[in-house]
């Protein structure tokens, strides 16, 4: 542990390779132990969701603020867990990346967070507004 930590010196880099092999898997150090990754961006990520009458007619309903729901729960828990704060600023994040400007999926992983970002937000809205509806979509 001692040529992890210590600054970098001749024995430490003759040594990486091995010592980056033990420790690495067994005792990573990042700051998610302590706290989550700090918000470097201030988002608001909100959903919207659909519904078909049975006459046939689509009802489109407001947006729901999912970003302010989270930050609400966060701040009134004593003990937020890193779930919590995460789960849907990561889901935005991996859904901007693997969409790009145009919001196109580019291949399976695209799809795969974009069903994980709408079921995300269908679980929020369902949990807060009730109702039935049939597909939600964020923004």
């Amino acid at each position: 542990m001692f040529l992890h930590v210590a600054p970098p010196n001749p024995l430490s880099r003759q040594y990486s390779r091995q010592v980056n092999a033990w420790v690495f898997p067994l005792f990573e150090q990042n700051w998610r132990l302590f706290a989550p990754d700090p918000e470097s961006v201030n988002r608001q990520i909100s959903a919207r969701t659909l519904h078909t009458a049975p006459d046939g007619t689509v009802h489109v309903i407001g947006w729901f603020d999912l970003s302010g729901v989270d930050n609400s729960a966060v701040r009134h828990d004593v003990f937020p867990s890193h779930t919590a704060q995460n789960t849907l600023r990561r889901a935005w994040s991996s859904y901007l990346e693997t969409h790009g400007g145009d919001d196109r999926p580019r291949s399976e992983r695209a799809l795969m967070m974009q069903k994980y970002l709408t079921d995300i937000a269908a679980d929020r809205i369902t949990g807060h507004r009730g109702g039935t509806f049939e597909s939600a979509s964020c923004g």
